[in-house]
């Protein structure tokens, strides 16, 4: 109306915004640690240890010296190196996650993608966010609405 700009503002706050929103999802869900976990523990773990166990058949595949090591002692070497990489990932993956935090530096990654988005693609990533308590929000309105038009009527004229 006029002068007086309702709708909009929170747009106008993008370049905040998505510094806030780069140091959230830094602290809480892109850290090296829980992506690790995700890979080793998560949902789709056995595809991972698939696709592991598959680069560790095609590099003792590739190597002649393994195959005869391989057919002296009789036992498969690849699913052994396999195993042992899994129980090392595990054991060891905690060592390089500050590394890679420090490398992958998603805050600033997330920080530039997210200033660089047009309106609608930004409001799109956190639409989602606020449709949580979207309900709330109207509610609270509502009865905001209904306690200022009520002290109006109240009031002498």
């Amino acid at each position: 109306l006029g002068p007086i700009r309702m709708q909009g503002l929170f747009l106008t706050r993008q370049k905040e915004v998505s510094a806030q929103f780069g140091t959230f999802l830094r602290e809480r869900c892109l850290t090296a640690d829980k992506i690790w976990h995700e890979i080793l523990y998560g949902g789709k773990k056995d595809t991972f240890y698939a696709l592991l166990d598959q680069s560790v058949q095609d590099w003792v595949d590739a190597e002649r010296a393994l195959q005869v090591a391989q057919s002296a002692t009789r036992r498969p070497l690849a699913p052994t190196i396999s195993t042992a990489l899994q129980k090392a990932l595990q054991a060891e993956v905690h060592r390089v996650c500050p590394y890679m935090d420090d490398v992958l530096d998603l805050e600033t990654e997330m920080r530039t993608k997210m200033r660089s988005m047009s309106s609608a693609q930004f409001e799109s990533v956190l639409h989602p966010i606020f449709e949580e308590d979207e309900l709330t929000l109207i509610l609270v309105g509502a009865v905001l609405g209904f306690v200022a038009g009520f002290l109006q009527s109240m009031a002498p004229y």
